[in-house]
């Protein structure tokens, strides 16, 4: 594994794993974030986002009802977080 540069990595669909180049897997993981537009950021905007949303379904009265607010709020909303294998390697 350490001599061909390849990890050990979950496989996306089922309960199986598969053996992948490092270098592949590293231009899976770009390649998924450039096609779905990710940024990196170091601040957390769910609070910001979570106020106005709070704001607009507040002012929202006559098309949500007071009941049903709740359906459209998330409680501990989070930024998303995309973890890649960082494999142990021992030489």
């Amino acid at each position: 594994m350490n001599r061909n540069d390849a990890i050990i990595a979950k496989a996306d669909k089922g309960n199986s794993v598969v053996i992948i180049y490092r270098k592949e897997y590293d231009q899976k993981v770009l390649s998924f974030l450039s096609n779905n537009e990710a940024t990196e950021t170091n601040d957390n905007m769910t609070n910001k986002f979570q106020k106005d949303l709070r704001n607009i379904v507040n002012d929202c009265k006559q098309i949500i009802g007071s009941d049903n607010k709740w359906w459209y709020i998330n409680l501990n909303p989070d930024t998303p977080v995309i973890r890649g294998l960082k494999p142990n390697y021992t030489a």
